[in-house]
C-alpha cells in the first residue's frame, strides 16, 4: 500500500508538472517578441546587415511568426520565426525579401504560405508564383511511371504594401497533396521521399508593374539569406531575358 501511495505521489507531481509546464509553454506562446528583443537575435550573425526597423510582427499561426524589417542599408528584409522549446526561434532570414515558401507541416500542404517584402524602390503592381514539373519517367516496383508536365501559376497584389503573405491556392494544395501521396505509394521513408519528390517541382516568380508589365525588381532580388530547412522553400526569380 505504501509503495502504490509513493508511486500515486510521483506520477501526481509529474502531472502538475506537465501541466504546469504546458501552461507556461502556450502563455507565452501567445506574447509578442518584442522589437528589441527581435534585432538583437538578427545582428547576432555578422553575416546578417543591422536592422533599422521593425515594420511588423504577423503570426501566421500559433507557431509561426513573420516579421519583416527594413535593414541599415535599406534593404526591405524578410525573417521567419518559429516556436520551440519555450521561445521563438529564428529559423530563417534574407537580406532581400524575395517570394518563399513556408511550410507549418510537410505533409500537409494546406498549411504552406508564401510570403515577401519587395522594395517600394522597384514599383512592384503584381508578383506571379509558379509551380512547375518537368514531365517523368521512371521505374517503381519493375513499373514504368510517368508523371506529367504541370505548370500552375497564381498572381499576388502587391501594389499597396511592400510585405504579405496568403496561402497557397487550392488549386496547389490540390496538386502537391495528390502528388505526395503518389509518391509516398512508392513506400520511400517519407522524409526522403518529400525531398525525392520536390526534386521535380520548381518554384518560380516574376514581378509586374501596375500595368501588368514584367520588369526587373533590382532592389528586391540577389541577396543574402539562410536557414528555414525543409521547412522554407526559396522561389527561383525569373529575369524577363529568361
Amino acid at each position: 500500500m505504501k509503495k502504490l501511495k509513493v508511486l500515486l505521489l510521483i506520477l501526481g507531481a509529474f502531472l502538475l508538472v506537465t501541466l504546469a509546464y504546458v501552461y507556461y509553454d502556450q502563455s507565452q506562446k501567445t506574447k509578442m517578441p518584442t522589437d528589441e528583443e527581435l534585432i538583437k537575435e538578427l545582428s547576432i550573425d555578422e553575416t546578417r546587415d543591422g536592422v533599422k526597423h521593425i515594420q511588423d510582427k504577423v503570426k501566421i499561426d500559433d507557431n509561426r511568426l513573420f516579421v519583416p524589417y527594413i535593414s541599415t542599408k535599406g534593404d526591405y528584409s524578410i525573417s521567419l520565426w518559429e516556436w520551440d522549446r519555450g521561445k521563438w526561434e529564428l529559423r530563417s532570414w534574407g537580406q532581400k525579401g524575395e517570394v518563399r515558401i513556408w511550410k507549418g507541416k510537410l505533409s500537409k500542404p494546406s498549411s504552406y504560405y508564401l510570403v515577401w517584402n519587395m522594395s517600394p524602390k522597384d514599383n512592384i503592381g503584381q508578383i506571379k508564383v509558379s509551380l512547375g514539373k518537368e514531365r517523368v519517367f521512371y521505374v517503381s516496383d519493375q513499373e514504368m511511371r510517368y508523371n506529367p508536365e504541370i505548370d500552375l501559376s497564381t498572381e499576388i497584389n502587391v501594389e499597396n504594401k511592400t510585405y504579405g503573405y496568403q496561402t497557397i491556392s487550392e488549386e496547389w494544395v490540390q496538386f502537391l497533396t495528390h502528388y505526395y501521396q503518389a509518391e509516398t505509394a512508392i513506400n520511400f521513408d517519407s522524409l526522403f521521399n518529400h525531398v525525392f519528390a520536390n526534386q521535380f517541382i520548381v518554384y518560380t516568380w516574376i514581378a509586374k508593374d501596375a500595368k501588368g508589365n514584367i520588369i526587373l525588381p533590382e532592389n528586391s532580388v540577389f541577396g543574402n539569406g539562410s536557414g528555414g530547412g525543409e521547412s522554407v522553400d526559396y522561389i527561383i526569380y525569373q529575369s524577363p531575358d529568361e
